[in-house]
């Protein structure tokens, strides 16, 4: 299966017990957190869609939404000379 990248919101008044728990749940079961926001309301993690899925039921999770980042092509620079 393909990983993808999701954010993850905790609920309103969740205590860092809860984040911590949604972060140990998450690596314990193959995905990896790439960001937390300093106020620990919001986690990045990269995982399969199956295991967001049981996230999204864990009671501290208000809302777990896949992320997409386009690629941009970059064009060359060349440098003329006369």
């Amino acid at each position: 299966m393909t990983v993808e990248t999701f954010l993850i919101r905790l609920r309103d008044g969740a205590t860092r017990k809860d984040t911590d728990g949604v972060i140990n749940y998450v690596q314990v079961h193959g995905g990896r957190v790439e960001a937390l926001l300093k106020d620990r309301s919001v986690v990045v993690g990269v995982m399969e869609r199956s295991l967001a899925e049981n996230v999204r039921s864990l009671p501290s999770v208000a809302l777990v939404g896949g992320v997409i980042f386009k690629g941009r092509k970059i064009r060359k620079i060349t440098k003329r000379t006369k």
